[in-house]
């Protein structure tokens, strides 16, 4: 085993992190329970890592959201993850949009392409947030 980090998303929004290592024919968990102290609780081999992290979190009182697994995100880092792809969106689109606006402008001002372009991004916007 390689002893992987969990994570125990909290009520509390805190994230704290567990980890998790076989010791003879033990399932050992340890936790930061101070600055300055863990706790490690070993449990009978057979028992799930999942079940091992959710013991410790309960043995040290966690307000517990969810167990996650290594790698797993928190629910925060998955609403993070799909705000930035709307916006990477939003900003491909809007320029698709302004380059679009300048190509069929070619004798219009700068100030005319740039009212025009936002005028459309506006559009884009609002369209975007009526879905």
């Amino acid at each position: 085993m390689s002893n992987p980090t969990w994570r125990v998303e909290c009520d509390d929004g805190k994230v704290r992190s567990v980890g998790v290592g076989a010791v003879m024919r033990h399932l050992c968990v340890a936790a930061e329970a101070t600055h300055s102290a863990y706790i490690t609780a070993c449990i009978a081999h057979g028992t799930s890592e999942r079940a091992a992290v959710c013991a410790l979190a309960v043995a040290l009182g966690w307000p517990v959201v969810a167990i996650l697994a290594p790698g797993q995100l928190t629910r925060a880092e998955v609403e993070a993850d799909a705000f930035r792809r709307g916006a990477e969106a939003m900003r491909a689109a809007a320029k698709r949009v302004c380059d679009d606006v300048e190509a069929s402008a070619e004798h219009s001002s700068e100030a005319d392409v740039a009212l025009r372009c936002g005028a459309r991004i506006d559009a884009l916007t609002m369209a975007e947030v009526t879905r």
